[in-house]
């Protein structure tokens, strides 16, 4: 039973993390929308270059909003994985969304300000949901105290 808690809590954090990214990028693409040229285009005629160059033109209000909302992302994502499958599953959230963070951190030339902030925000928001589960399950696993 534990381990199908743990697969629960596992994948619906990992759909709202998905979920709640597609928002965030939604919301980005409506205050900094791609250029009409490259919205002329197909899909896999855009170059990464192409992306790159438009990536590097953010501006810094929209980064620093971007910064918050990952933050919110996590926060949810880890906690609803611990509420429904304790603490490894808030976790195993964690891990997967970190893992995502990097490697668009790494592709993309986000201004140095901006990885910094994410990482911290993301660890932050992350450490905050993973404490709130393992107090949660204590609470729930001894609740005379």
């Amino acid at each position: 039973m534990i381990y199908l808690r743990y697969f629960l809590g596992l994948c619906a954090g990992l759909v709202l993390a998905l979920l709640l990214v597609i928002a965030v990028e939604y919301y980005s693409n409506l205050v900094h929308p791609f250029p009409e040229e490259l919205l002329a285009k197909s899909p896999h005629e855009i170059t990464t270059d192409e992306i790159c160059m438009h990536v590097s033109n953010y501006p810094p209000w929209v980064l620093g909003t971007v910064l918050l909302l990952w933050g919110l992302v996590a926060a949810a994502s880890c906690g609803l994985g611990g509420w429904i499958g304790g603490t490894f599953a808030s976790l195993s959230v964690a891990a997967v969304l970190f893992l995502m963070l990097v490697i668009n951190l790494l592709m993309l030339p986000y201004p140095e300000w901006f990885q910094l902030g994410m990482l911290v925000s993301f660890l932050t928001a992350a450490q905050l949901a993973v404490r709130w589960t393992r107090r949660r399950s204590s609470t729930r696993a001894n609740p005379a105290t």
